[in-house]
């Protein structure tokens, strides 16, 4: 398939979306394509890396409303734009946002389990 031609007629956010897609949801070449077709329309940095703190932010909240304290090891996103520390300080702000929402439902070794897994 010629992902190129395919992409050509996408926004900037849905490419977004494919580069920053989790693992084996699409194909390196469709990756790569994307990561292209973006660089040929000229999209500004800025505005990739914000979508990809979206499409992450989303991902978190997700993970989290599924982690099991007690089963679960603490895993940070990967992403193919942000770099390690943009994902930790994401993950962080996510958390704090995700849990003053939901602070009843929380056991308090949250934030120990967050100091140990990312501190």
């Amino acid at each position: 398939m010629d992902f190129s031609k395919l992409y050509s007629t996408y926004s900037f956010e849905p490419l977004v979306s494919i580069i920053e897609c989790k693992q084996d949801e699409y194909t390196n070449e469709a990756i790569e394509a994307a990561k292209l077709t973006l660089k040929r329309k000229g999209v500004d940095d800025g505005d990739i890396r914000s979508v990809a703190r979206e499409i992450l932010s989303k991902r978190i909240v997700e993970y989290l409303n599924d982690f099991d304290v007690v089963n679960d090891t603490l895993k940070l996103p990967q992403s193919r734009i942000l770099n390690e520390e943009e994902v930790r300080l994401l993950f962080q702000n996510v958390f704090a946002q995700w849990k003053a929402e939901s602070d009843d439902m929380i056991p308090d070794g949250w934030k120990y389990a967050i100091g140990a897994g990312f501190g």
